[in-house]
């Protein structure tokens, strides 16, 4: 599978897991007194939450995508699922673990990632 791309950065080693693209229906009730109103908008990109999780990455792919969550800014995220979508998304939240018991002298590592997106549109 080709490296999913993150803005400018492209992943030197792909999530272990992800959240399935899947465009959701936004709907939404509210009971009346005899009945309910259903409002149903169909389906959209915009709102989709996505999770990207790792094992363990290295510090430099880390600090990369560390750079893009402080940024704050609003980058384009091509998942490289085969699907040809590509995504307007904001990186919502990065989370890790270090990984302390690591011996290797030549390599650090980042254990447990978990990367949030916010898709804002398809590009």
């Amino acid at each position: 599978m080709p490296k999913m791309s993150l803005g400018a950065y492209t992943f030197l080693k792909n999530p272990s897991d992800m959240t399935f693209l899947q465009k959701p229906r936004i709907n939404s009730s509210a009971e009346t007194y005899t009945s309910v109103a259903v409002f149903d908008w169909g389906v959209n990109w915009a709102g989709k939450k996505i999770k990207l999780t790792w094992g363990y990455i290295s510090t430099v792919q880390y600090a990369s995508m560390a750079s893009i969550y402080e940024a704050g800014s609003i980058v384009i995220f091509d998942p490289q699922d085969g699907e040809s979508h590509t995504f307007n998304v904001k990186v919502q939240n990065l989370n890790c673990n270090y990984h302390l018991q690591l011996t290797n002298t030549t390599r650090k590592f980042r254990k447990n990632v978990e990367l949030d997106l916010l898709i804002i549109g398809e590009v």
